[in-house]
């Protein structure tokens, strides 16, 4: 992003809500309700009722984001203090199990859960030891899988609007379902050239919304 030929940041940042044992607690409502006074369209609901999501203004260097960061992660954990909760930073909770978790209502969410979202969770699972999921295209079809050894493998096809030569492209499952969560619509359009080079995932409205996504090179 720039301004007046100048670079300028804005940082995103996700938490988990979890309580005095390390669980992951459904607790967005609540926070939102308490944070929004505090911190106005900075701070978001994300799919899970156990994660909240914040996000900076446009900052002119790094200093002002670390500080408006600081700020909201300050606020959070001393609004969650009171309920015995805290927040969270990582890429998957290590032990909380997903299908326990609430989804929030709201349309785009249950779509894209009910769709290709719930296929990436699940799959994602046996996406372990830094092992990709797989997406492998054919005619009119998507196969998600993944495989680690000593752990076990799973697959699922879903139709999708998929026309040309098959292809296998491999990513890293976090980096796919954030991409996903982050499409405001319920359509999403992925846009590839080969297995080793960069996806553009990207919203099928016009919302203007592109998340570019790299690959992971497949052991065949």
């Amino acid at each position: 992003m720039s301004r007046d030929g100048f670079l300028t940041i804005g940082v995103e940042e996700e938490y988990q809500i979890i309580d005095a044992s390390g669980q992951l607690h459904s607790h967005i409502d609540t926070l939102l309700a308490a944070a929004a006074p505090k911190l106005g369209d900075k701070v978001k609901r994300e799919m899970m009722q156990s994660v909240v999501e914040v996000g900076t203004t446009v900052c002119e260097n790094v200093d002002e984001a670390r500080y408006q960061l600081g700020e909201m992660r300050h606020t959070l954990s001393e609004l969650l203090k009171p309920e015995g909760l805290r927040i969270a930073c990582a890429g998957t909770h290590p032990f909380s199990r997903w299908e326990d978790q609430q989804i929030t209502e709201h349309e785009r969410y249950k779509m894209l859960e009910i769709e290709l979202q719930d296929v990436v969770r699940r799959i994602s699972l046996l996406a372990q030891k830094n092992a990709p999921l797989r997406l492998a295209f054919a005619e009119g079809e998507l196969t998600v899988s993944a495989q680690t050894p000593d752990v076990g493998e799973a697959s699922e096809k879903i139709p999708v609007a998929f026309h040309g030569e098959p292809l296998e492209i491999g990513f890293n499952p976090d980096f796919l379902r954030d991409g996903l969560e982050s499409v405001e619509s319920g359509d999403v359009v992925l846009k590839l050239i080969s297995p080793l080079r960069p996806g553009l995932l990207a919203a099928a409205d016009d919302s203007g919304f592109h998340y570019l996504i790299m690959p992971i090179r497949l052991n065949v």
